[in-house]
């Protein structure tokens, strides 16, 4: 039952914020390869999600325009210690840190640092 309960809230969370992109369609949006978006996820510079022998899933609220939110990147490196579906959690969940603002909604609106602050304790007890 706990995996059941496990498997919905990871389809919750890829779902979240109008869910997710495949490759080609990132690679449209930020203008570079594929090959050039898989170094990025490689390098813990986009969330990307795997789907099988060489297929990985990218939640859109990371895209803004024609570029990943400002502010994405740093905070990625800041959670480079946690798999993809903990930082996508950290993202979306609210923080008590942040005024029960999601940090996605807190990067939207340009307080980097204050995410930065909520990333560096997220997992600690009691820090959420």
């Amino acid at each position: 039952m706990a995996r059941l309960r496990g498997l919905k809230t990871r389809q919750e969370l890829l779902e979240a914020n109008h869910g997710c992109i495949k490759v080609e369609e990132v690679a449209k949006i930020l203008n570079i390869s594929r090959q050039a978006v898989d170094k990025r996820r490689r390098a813990n510079k986009l969330i990307g999600i795997s789907r099988g022998k060489h297929s990985y899933v990218y939640p859109i609220w990371q895209f803004k325009e024609q570029s990943v939110i400002h502010g994405l990147e740093i905070v990625l490196k800041q959670l480079q210690d946690y798999d993809p579906w903990m930082q996508i959690a950290f993202m979306l969940e609210p923080n008590l840190r942040l005024e029960q603002k999601t940090p996605l909604e807190k990067l939207n609106a340009g307080q980097i640092e204050n995410v930065l602050l909520a990333a560096r304790v997220f997992g600690e007890h009691g820090s959420d």
